[in-house]
């Protein structure tokens, strides 16, 4: 503890110097502060951009934590490895999309929020249950779009950061062009943390509490160096290129279990991609056109001395590729029905190696065509339809659609007013990973005969935006029902080993309801608020617990902005308190409900103020401020209070 304060106070010393855009202050209170989704809207979703975005030492997994319908799976301090799932999917079944290109690996099928950098994203677009056309997989759990920021005007950045647990950070950026044709921006990131705090240690004794004591965590270090270039060309008034790259390359140690330590086992990780991307807007905007070229490469490599995490060898090795090209076209057929269509091809390859076996590679082709349209029957009602085929199949293979997936769904829309009443049912489906069909080292073995997975989603439920007794107010309330049959777990084997099969059904039944407030000028209120019963209900299930582990069925975050009006001292131009509890329920942590990990909760704070025509920015954010014991997906404690701060100078 006397740690984190020592370093809370370092904290304050932060200071940043940009030559850019000024900042600018978004109010994110709540989950409906802004609103509009860019691909579909007609789904329930949830938009952030602007401040939640910038805050000091936030990542991904912060900025989504707390958002209707989503939950958040830690695995240790900052760095480490966190995914996002939706209305009680996995993260597996819940793909996530930076600029565009889905960042799911190909050995469990999860994308890690935590090598997502959130300096340059502008906005982030959160489907849930029903992802639109543009996503390459209509899964189960819906999707996550991160989408950067296009460079527009000339600037520069530098900005240095410190905080608790050791973490530290730099950025350099640079932009040139002009709104109407062109524009180039380069960034270059560095990001640290130790990790050292402190916690509990029960020695395996949970109801003794006589031998319990405080150590720090030790081997949780991450270090992580990025890369953004981003270039933007408008060759005409209807076309445009863009081009975009991101490289990370990420060192971190790899903890272990509270009563496990490891002291050596290290994991590196570098990614590149790149895409290019060709717009071309039809004459009279009766149609746009969208073709891609993007190609995703990771390496990840476990290092492992002595031997502490079991693995076939000291060290092992996973490198995964995949190319891939698309296309997508929206047309204007009527003034009251629009078509879109979508095609995908891709190439996908994983190489598997450790110090003591040979390499094993596997490889296939995947394959899209999707076709959706909107029908407005009425002047205040729509018809939604989408269908979609995925194909998978072994590269080089004859058989180019061995694992074929039907997606689809079809929905209303009706408007009145400021009211709107959606209603959809849908059908989606994931296919086993290589990894899952190949296997990933000699003890976790593949499955070639596993089917995909397959879900039905019927959902419902009404948003308002406008006001309520004169007060500016918006809310949703959706009602969801989702089954997922033939669901991918692992088995031990009697030789000591892993193996997938396909098992049972699930059956999740959900509420979420969303809403902010504006009483007052100077005060913006919000809450949202999930409600999940997850059942496992297949025929064969094992034990008299049906419910799944590792899923709150209770999620709260009430928040709260403060933004003083008045007279204000000389230079400052705007002063804003933001808010958050984020509450979850207990969870079970096995499938037996033999362990239940308890409830837990976290409050947030953040003081932003912007002096002398906003040229000068200072923010401050604390996290967990009343210190209360949060614990990760297999219940090791997650860090304590910690403090964040940034001193920003702005030119243009």
């Amino acid at each position: 503890m006397k740690r984190a304060t020592q370093t809370g106070f370092a904290a304050l010393c932060t200071t940043s110097l940009a030559l850019a855009q000024p900042s600018e202050v978004v109010v994110q209170a709540g989950p409906l502060a802004r609103r509009g989704l860019s691909r579909d809207d007609s789904v329930a979703g949830t938009v952030i951009q602007g401040t939640p975005l910038r805050s000091p030492g936030a990542g991904a997994a912060d900025v989504l934590r707390g958002l209707p319908g989503l939950t958040v799976i830690d695995t240790g301090g900052f760095g480490a490895l966190s995914t996002a799932s939706i209305r009680g999917a996995t993260s597996a079944q819940t793909p996530v999309y930076l600029a565009g290109i889905r960042l799911n690996d190909d050995v469990g099928g999860t994308a890690d929020l935590s090598t997502v950098p959130l300096s340059l994203v502008d906005r982030v677009e959160i489907y849930r249950g029903h992802a639109p056309l543009q996503a390459d997989r209509l899964a189960i759990g819906g999707a996550l779009f991160f989408d950067p920021r296009r460079p527009s005007r000339p600037g520069a950045s530098a900005s240095l950061s410190t905080g608790s647990f050791g973490f530290q950070s730099a950025r350099v950026s640079a932009s040139a062009g002009t709104p109407s044709s062109w524009g180039l921006l380069g960034s270059l990131g560095f990001q640290r943390a130790t990790n050292d705090y402190a916690y509990q240690d029960d020695r395996g004794t949970r109801f003794d509490t006589s031998d319990d004591r405080t150590i720090q965590r030790r081997n949780a270090d991450t270090s992580t160096r990025d890369l953004w270039l981003i270039g933007d060309i408008r060759l005409s008034q209807a076309a445009r290129l863009t081009a975009l790259s991101h490289g990370v390359r990420r060192e971190q140690g790899i903890p272990g279990l509270g009563l496990l330590p490891t002291r050596a086992a290290r994991a590196s990780l570098d990614r590149f991609l790149g895409a290019i991307r060709g717009e071309y807007q039809c004459p009279e905007a009766h149609c746009d056109l969208t073709i891609t070229t993007s190609a995703l490469l990771s390496d990840t490599t476990f290092h492992d001395p002595l031997r502490e995490l079991a693995l076939d060898g000291i060290s092992f090795r996973s490198r995964g590729s995949r190319v891939e090209q698309s296309a997508f076209l929206r047309g204007f057929l009527h003034e009251r029905f629009s078509l879109q269509g979508a095609v995908d091809l891709a190439v996908e390859r994983l190489i598997q190696s450790t110090d003591e076996l040979s390499p094993a590679a596997s490889s296939r082709r995947f394959s899209r065509w999707a076709l959706g349209g909107v029908w407005n029957f009425h002047d205040h009602g729509d018809f939604i339809a989408l269908v979609a085929l995925e194909c998978n199949g072994p590269d080089g293979g004859s058989d180019l659609c061995n694992l074929p997936v039907e997606a689809g769904r079809f929905g209303l829309r009706w408007r009145i007013e400021e009211l709107e009443l959606l209603a959809h049912a849908g059908r989606y489906g994931r296919a086993p990973t290589l990894g899952e069909q190949h296997g990933v080292s000699a003890t976790v073995r593949g499955n070639p005969a596993l089917r995909p997975e397959q879900g039905q989603i019927l959902d419902g439920g009404l948003r308002h935006h406008g006001r309520v007794w004169g007060i500016p107010t918006a809310f949703e309330i959706f009602a969801f029902l989702q089954q997922i049959a033939d669901r991918i777990v692992y088995q031990r084997s009697s030789l000591g080993y892993l193996r997938p099969y396909n098992v049972g059904m699930t059956r999740t039944v959900g509420l979420e309801i969303a809403a902010q407030t504006r009483p007052w000028p100077w005060l913006t209120m919000g809450l949202a608020l999930t409600a999940l019963d997850p059942r496992d209900t297949s025929p064969n299930r094992l034990g008299a617990n049906d419910i799944l582990p590792f899923r709150s069925r209770l999620q709260a975050a009430p928040s709260m902005a403060v933004k003083p009006g008045g007279r204000k001292p000389w230079g400052l131009d705007e002063t804003i308190l933001e808010v958050r509890y984020v509450h979850q329920s207990s969870r079970y942590g096995d499938t037996s409900g033999q362990v239940l990990l308890p409830a837990q909760g976290s409050l947030d704070l953040e003081l932003t103020s912007l002096w002398w025509r906003r040229r000068l920015g200072v923010r401050l954010r604390g996290t967990n401020v009343l210190d209360q014991p949060r614990r990760d997906v297999v219940g090791f404690p997650l860090p304590g209070r910690a403090i964040f701060a940034s001193v920003e100078l702005t030119w243009t």
